[in-house]
């Protein structure tokens, strides 16, 4: 363990040096391994694996400190031996975006079991103050290099892909946006469910969210359930949209923004913390006044207890919803 406090430390001696050469420069001309973003810029967030929740927790303050722009955990919770391959992209209000990658130039970074994967430092590689978004699905059985994944299955289907998909957009302070310094976020099941998913801002100012049901429960109607022939234990659940393709479903056409209804209904009664369908769902979405230092995202957990339940008086999360959380995050007293 000291050896490898030693290696990040030096890691961190390192990125403090390197912060202190960028400010002399022209942020446009950032040095980088990464593909280029728009402009020259290039979004190349650091990307740390952490044994386990309680190595994160000894250099939280470190990570926090140093980064520039929230801090993602992202956390396979080891309730089965699979391995969680994340695939996510990260763009500004110009829409040129960049993937998520490991300094290996791995796209889908693999998180094993009991594992946790850190990224930071997104907001130091553009413009102080630009908005910008970030977009993230799961997949499993992948080879350990990301590629070749059974939950590929899920893509490029007939009507499109049906991943469950944690979407954010960040306003950083300082860039004049109506909404400067909060966080608009959402678990997006608009094409449909194929992992669980919970999302849980380390701040009592906003909720968590997400969807911890089965996606291969018997919930999901049959004509909706998108089983992948050679593996059984990976099936996803479809949108009315993906299945039926109708205006009416996929808020097209004269079903725009003030006409299209709810429809997925099979969604919006079992997972209520996400947002379905359509314009007239917003239970699902949430806003956060100040961007979180932190957002824990959570894989491949199975949870004992209700992490959602809201108190009628103060709107805020029920202290038994509270604790559930914490049994996820572990944070030390």
């Amino acid at each position: 363990m000291s050896k490898y406090l030693k290696i990040f430390n030096a890691f961190i001696i390192v990125l403090t040096i390197l912060a202190g050469s960028i400010m002399a420069q022209d942020p446009q001309k950032l040095p980088t391994n990464f593909p280029l973003f728009t402009d020259g810029i290039s979004s190349a967030p650091y990307l740390v694996t952490f044994p386990n929740i309680h190595e994160f927790h000894k250099v939280k303050g470190s990570i926090t400190s140093n980064s520039q722009g929230t801090v993602h955990v992202y956390v396979n919770s080891g309730a089965t031996e699979q391995s969680v391959f994340l695939e996510g992209v990260v763009y500004n209000n110009n829409y040129v975006h960049v993937p998520l990658r490991t300094a290996g130039n791995q796209e889908r970074p693999q998180i094993k079991p009991g594992e946790v994967l850190v990224e930071a430092n997104t907001e130091k590689f553009w413009p102080q103050g630009t908005a910008y978004t970030r977009r993230e699905i799961a997949q499993f059985g992948c080879n350990d290099d990301g590629t070749r994944c059974t939950t590929e299955g899920f893509r490029y289907r007939e009507n499109g892909d049906i991943y469950n998909v944690n979407e954010g957009t960040f306003n950083p302070k300082g860039n004049g946006h109506v909404h400067a310094g909060g966080a608009h976020l959402d678990h997006s099941l608009v094409d449909g469910y194929t992992t669980r998913m919970l999302v849980a801002p380390d701040s009592e100012k906003c909720l968590p969210y997400g969807c911890t049901e089965d996606p291969t429960g018997s919930w999901c109607p049959n004509t909706h359930k998108v089983i992948l022939s050679d593996e059984p234990d990976h099936a996803g659940c479809a949108s009315d949209c993906k299945i039926s393709n109708t205006d009416a479903a996929c808020c097209r056409g004269i079903h725009d923004h003030n006409q299209c209804r709810a429809s997925s209904q099979h969604f919006s009664s079992r997972c209520k913390n996400s947002y379905a369908y359509a314009y007239d769902d917003r239970v699902g979405l949430r806003f956060c006044k100040e961007v979180p230092d932190v957002i824990y995202h959570f894989f491949n957990m199975d949870l004992d207890c209700d992490w959602a339940v809201i108190d009628p008086v103060t709107k805020e999360l029920s202290a038994d919803s509270r604790k559930c959380l914490n049994r996820l995050i572990q944070a030390p007293a």
